[in-house]
């Protein structure tokens, strides 16, 4: 008894080109079942997909469902794809963003950007107050060795310190 191992995998094909075989397929890649809304009318497809065109290896693009428009699954068995798939309805979930009007939406986009204008503005306020009241102080505190010589010395008076600073110190 001889036994032939074979790679081919049969599955359902509900195509018009499947009709002269029976609405059966074989491939050396995948079986389809898909479901998918067009012009608003559920449609049910089965069909081959040849290994070449199962790409990237893994997750094929053919495998890929496409939420609230089309259901589709891969499966690598003899008539696999003979399940009947439903199309799962979109739900909107509360904070899904998507039941947010154009108020809402430019609220949160509006009213973060106010309040970090005012902080800035905040900050400014205060760095020029800081600078007004006690920017005098730090110009009182610094010592410029140049004026020491006007102040008066216990031994001068207020005459004698007009007189040194009205003489041009040439001799005069």
């Amino acid at each position: 008894m001889f036994f032939i191992l074979s790679t081919a995998l049969f599955c359902n094909c509900t195509t018009p080109e499947c009709e002269k075989n029976g609405y059966k397929c074989e491939t050396n890649g995948a079986c389809v079942a898909s479901t998918s809304v067009i012009e608003g009318q559920e449609q049910h497809v089965r069909l081959c997909i040849q290994k070449e065109k199962l790409i990237p290896p893994g997750q094929p693009f053919y495998c890929l469902s496409a939420e609230g428009l089309m259901n589709t699954h891969c499966c690598y068995s003899d008539y696999c794809n003979s399940i009947d798939l439903r199309l799962p309805t979109v739900t909107n979930g509360p904070g899904s963003g998507q039941d947010w009007g154009p108020v809402e939406l430019t609220a949160v986009v509006a009213g973060p950007v106010f309040v970090l204008c005012v902080l800035v503005l905040l900050g400014l306020f205060l760095f020029q107050h800081h600078q007004r009241a006690y920017g005098h102080r730090q110009r009182l505190e610094v010592e410029d060795p140049s004026t020491e010589h006007m102040f008066l010395a216990k031994d001068k008076t207020l005459q004698d310190l007009i007189y040194d600073l009205s003489t041009s110190g040439s001799g005069s």
